[in-house]
């Protein structure tokens, strides 16, 4: 069979409700995994085992969304795709000098005092992660 046979029948054999719960889950189990890094405890395998599951549900998701919106799926998919691709691509032309000042300067959580992990900077607000605290510090002087 083919990938995309395999998608069509598996979507007709389970439904489209197994199968959106289905990439819920999925998703959740990649996120599970992601999260492992920020406590020192990565699995790469484990890592591009989810990424690959998810990648095949929203595999999925792209057929059960063409059912729906039949021709103006395409249409749709590229204009959004366009649009996030260029946000980072501003993103990144706008911050970059920020970004490097940021990741440069390491920050300690006023609770425990270990070091805190650079996640963003959005808006003029930078925000950091404490493993130990589980929670975030916003830097508004940054």
């Amino acid at each position: 069979m083919e990938e995309k046979e395999i998608y069509e029948k598996a979507v007709k054999h389970w439904g489209y409700a197994l199968q959106v719960n289905q990439s819920i889950q999925e998703m959740s189990e990649l996120i599970k995994e992601l999260t492992k890094i920020f406590q020192g405890k990565t699995n790469p395998e484990a890592i591009v085992e989810e990424m690959i599951d998810v990648q095949i549900m929203l595999n999925q998701m792209e057929y059960i969304m063409k059912e729906k919106m039949g021709l103006a799926y395409h249409s749709t998919y590229e204009s959004y795709f366009d649009k996030k691709l260029k946000r980072i691509e501003e993103l990144l032309t706008a911050s970059n000098n920020d970004f490097k000042a940021h990741k440069s300067l390491p920050k300690f959580c006023p609770r425990c005092n270990l070091e805190l992990l650079w996640l963003s900077d959005r808006n003029g607000i930078v925000r950091y992660w404490c493993d130990t605290c589980q929670i975030f510090h916003e830097d508004k002087s940054s």
